[in-house]
Parts: structure tokens; C-alpha cells; sequence
């Protein structure tokens, strides 16, 4: 045999299931037609010219049972071909190595790559499926048309009948064995059981879809197979994954706010401390204001600068107001914890299957944007509300994000603050220091007499 097939066998399947249907509608008008001559056909003897419409029309039965006897047909030569050009297939194992090496690289083109025994008699092949019915559109439609595809293995199904006298004739040993391994490789019902499910593909799949792709979570389930899904879902992606990351820093920054707000609420529960900018500028503008009732004294304008604060010491003071101001972060992260094991306990509710541990590790690979697809909810009527959970759950890590990124920065400017005030003391001390030269010593090199002795050479 070949190695590799001019027509892979899903194609050539495709290609015999369409020729059997139009030669059933060619039988059938056929029929027609051969009913109308007569029924308007007064001699009998002018009905032998009408021979080939009658053989035409009832020579075989439908398409179906066209694609039967090709299968039997098929299975038939396939023991034949099994016993003469290999007669040493005496055990299972080389029936089924055989066929796949074979009898599968003319059949599809290649060799089966991935054939796994459980040393139970059973082969499963788990790189190959039925691809012609994958091309069948899903729901009752698949269920109408998958009829003809199955035929042609429900053909070779029925050589089991004549077994034994495959046996006598052929001395092939296991023939049943590996038939009902070579229909077991096509894994006809877990086809078929995907495909007759219900479709994912609703108003409430659609947009839990959608929110896979805009928060990057990604479980893998459902999946788009057409080309313009595909094309779809990259633009909806390169789109919606920029907006979604602004709209989710905007809202992690409004809760920190919010909480902040709350919480200084909380701790002057008498007053309301207004929130003050840092001073950054170590230079400040004055203004002078002079009264006319007279200029004041020295000891009034001493009194008046030592009552003022230092920018310094200005800054100090928001720094310390602002830091108590803001919200701690165990506290927040007290309440995303909070969340995960809420939402985890509602998981539990939905999804019956699930325990607990198994909600909160679902919700945490969610919320991290992992999305690793080894858990999906299995209730689709509770998709959108348990995304919604999952979304808040979003909106409280980036509100975390954001107090921690507060955090950070406030310790950076504290820590610059206090580097620019040791600069500044420095810089005070030097300019007060009356003993201080600002002359720099000048830098002399003196040569010894055997230095210059050597280096005359060199001029």
C-alpha cells in the first residue's frame, strides 16, 4: 500500500456519502417518472423501451443502504487483506498494529502516532477522530444528517454476522476483535454526544464568551471553530482588553478613595480633616502686607517667623496627617479575602459538584486572570451572575493594587524628603560655618631627582 492516501478518508467518506444522496434523488425522480409513464401507458409492449428508468429506480434502495454494503464491502476486504498479505497475525496486538500501520496510512494518510493499551484488550487511538461529522451543523439538524455518515461503519458492523465463516475461510484470528476496534477509532458516540448537546453558543454563553476574552481569564470553554469566529474574537480582543484595563484601574482607584474617605470619616468622627497636597518645593513665594498703621517691630517679626512653620516641617505634617488618612491594607486585604470566601460559598450553592476549597482555588485562578480551564461552571443558567461576582472580585484587587501603589509611593517621598533635608542641613551648616575656606588648596606633583633622571631619556 501507499504511505500516504491521494483522498484521506474523511474526504473520501464526504465524497461518498454526497454521491449516495444524489444517486438517491436520481432514483427517485426516476420513480417519478417511471409512475407517470403508467399510469398514461396504454400498451404493454411499448413499456420495454422503458427498461433503464426501471432499473434506475429500483436497482438499489436508498442511500443509506448504499452506504451499508460499501462498509460491508469494506470490512469484507479488510480481513481478506489482513490474511493474505499478513498471515502471521495470530494475536490481537497484530491485527491492531496492522491496521494501524497499514491499513490507516491508506486510509487517512498517515500512521496512528498515539495508540495507548491499558493491557486490558482495549486500544484507544487519541489523535484521530470522525472527522466528516464535525463538519455537520450541531442540534436536531446534526441528528437528520448524521444518519448517512454512520452507515458505511454500521456496514462494516455487519460482517460480524459472518465471523465464523471468516474465520474458516481466511484462518484469521481476532477478525471480530479488531473490526469492533477500527469502529471504536472513530469514537463515534462521543461525536455524536458533543455535537447533539446543547449549543453554548446562547445569549448568556455569548457574553460570558465576551468577558473571558476582555478580562483575559480565558477557561477555554466554550471555544469558537469557524474562521469568522476567530477573526471576531481577535478584534473584540484588541479592543475590549485596553478599555477594560482603564475602566478597571479608574474603579480600583474610586474604591480606595472611597474607603479612604470612610475611614478618615471614622477617625474624626467629630470633624472632617481636610486632605493637604505634600510640599514638594523646598522655595516659597512670599507675600508682604504692610499695614498703615505703622512698620512693625523686630521683636513682633521674630515672634511671626518663629510661629510659622518650615517647609520642612510643613511637609512633615501632611505626610503624617495623610498616612493616617489612609486606609490600611490588611484592612483591605481583610475584605477581597472576605469576598473570595462569600463568592466561594455561592459557588457551592450553584455548582453542586464543587466543594469549597475547589470554589475559592475556581475564584482565585479568576480573579488572577490565570484562568487555567481545569474548572468551568457547568450550570449556564448562573454563568452571568457568578461572572459578576468574578468582575467585583477584579474591582476589589485593583483597589488592593492601587492602596499598596499609595503606599509605596509615600514611603518613596518620605524617604526623598528626608534625603533633600539632610542635603539642606548640610548645605546650612557649610554656609554658616565663618571658619570654612572656599578656597581650594591647590594640588602640586614634585619629582624626585631619579624620576627626572629616568624621564630625560624620553625628551
Amino acid at each position: 500500500m501507499l504511505a500516504t492516501a491521494a483522498f484521506p478518508f474523511d474526504l473520501l467518506h464526504a465524497e461518498m456519502v454526497r454521491y449516495a444522496q444524489e444517486s438517491e434523488k436520481r432514483r427517485n425522480s426516476a420513480k417519478e417518472e417511471w409512475k407517470q409513464v403508467a399510469d398514461t401507458c396504454v400498451d404493454a409492449s411499448q413499456l420495454n423501451k422503458y427498461d433503464s428508468l426501471v432499473q434506475q429506480a429500483f436497482a438499489h434502495g436508498n442511500a443509506e443502504s448504499h452506504l451499508e454494503s460499501i462498509g460491508f464491502r469494506v470490512g469484507y476486504v479488510l480481513a481478506e487483506k489482513a490474511s493474505k498479505e499478513s498471515p502471521k497475525l495470530q494475536t490481537e496486538l497484530e491485527v491492531v498494529k496492522f491496521i494501524c500501520k497499514e491499513f490507516w496510512s491508506a486510509a487517512f494518510g498517515k500512521q496512528v502516532d498515539n495508540l495507548r493499551t491499558n493491557h486490558q484488550g482495549v486500544y484507544v487511538v487519541q489523535d484521530n477522530k470522525f472527522c466528516s461529522l464535525t463538519s455537520l451543523a450541531e442540534g436536531s439538524q446534526f441528528v437528520k444528517e448524521c444518519g448517512l455518515f454512520l452507515s458505511f461503519p454500521s456496514g462494516m458492523f455487519q460482517i460480524y454476522r459472518k465471523i465464523k465463516w471468516i474465520y474458516q475461510k481466511f484462518k484469521i484470528r481476532h477478525a471480530k476483535e479488531a473490526l469492533f476496534w477500527f469502529l471504536d477509532h472513530l469514537n463515534l458516540a462521543e461525536v455524536i454526544d458533543e455535537r447533539t448537546d446543547d449549543t453554548p453558543w446562547t445569549w448568556l454563553g455569548s457574553m460570558f464568551y465576551a468577558g473571558q476574552l476582555y478580562t483575559t481569564i480565558g477557561y477555554g470553554y466554550p471555544t469558537t471553530r469557524t474562521t469568522g469566529g476567530r477573526v471576531a474574537s481577535i478584534i473584540y480582543i484588541l479592543i475590549g482588553i485596553p478599555i477594560f484595563l482603564i475602566i478597571l484601574k479608574d474603579i480600583g482607584s474610586i474604591l480606595s478613595r472611597a474607603l479612604r474617605k470612610l475611614y478618615k470619616r471614622l477617625r474624626t468622627s467629630k470633624r472632617r480633616i481636610a486632605e493637604t497636597t505634600p510640599i514638594k518645593r523646598l522655595s516659597l513665594p512670599s507675600i508682604n502686607i504692610r499695614k498703615s498703621e505703622g512698620k512693625k517691630t523686630s521683636h513682633q517679626k521674630k515672634e511671626e517667623k518663629e510661629d510659622e512653620l518650615r517647609p520642612e516641617q510643613q511637609n512633615q505634617v501632611n505626610a503624617r496627617l495623610h498616612a493616617e488618612n489612609a486606609f490600611p491594607i490588611p484592612i483591605a486585604l481583610s475584605i477581597l479575602f472576605l469576598w473570595i470566601l462569600f463568592s466561594a460559598a455561592l459557588f457551592c450553592i450553584w455548582e453542586k459538584e464543587w466543594g469549597f476549597m475547589t470554589s475559592v482555588y475556581f475564584f482565585f485562578v479568576s480573579i488572577s486572570t490565570v484562568g487555567l480551564g481545569d474548572i468551568v461552571f457547568s450550570n449556564p443558567n448562573m454563568m452571568i451572575i457568578n461572572f459578576v461576582l468574578i468582575l467585583i472580585g477584579l474591582a476589589l484587587l485593583s483597589m488592593c493594587f492601587n492602596l499598596i501603589q499609595a503606599a509605596l509611593e509615600r514611603l518613596l517621598d518620605r524617604l526623598l524628603q528626608e534625603y533633600i533635608e539632610e542635603i539642606e542641613k548640610m548645605a546650612e551648616i557649610v554656609t554658616n560655618d565663618e571658619y570654612y575656606d572656599e578656597e581650594a588648596i591647590p594640588l602640586e606633583f614634585k619629582m624626585t631627582d631619579s624620576d627626572s633622571a629616568s624621564n630625560c631619556g624620553y625628551f
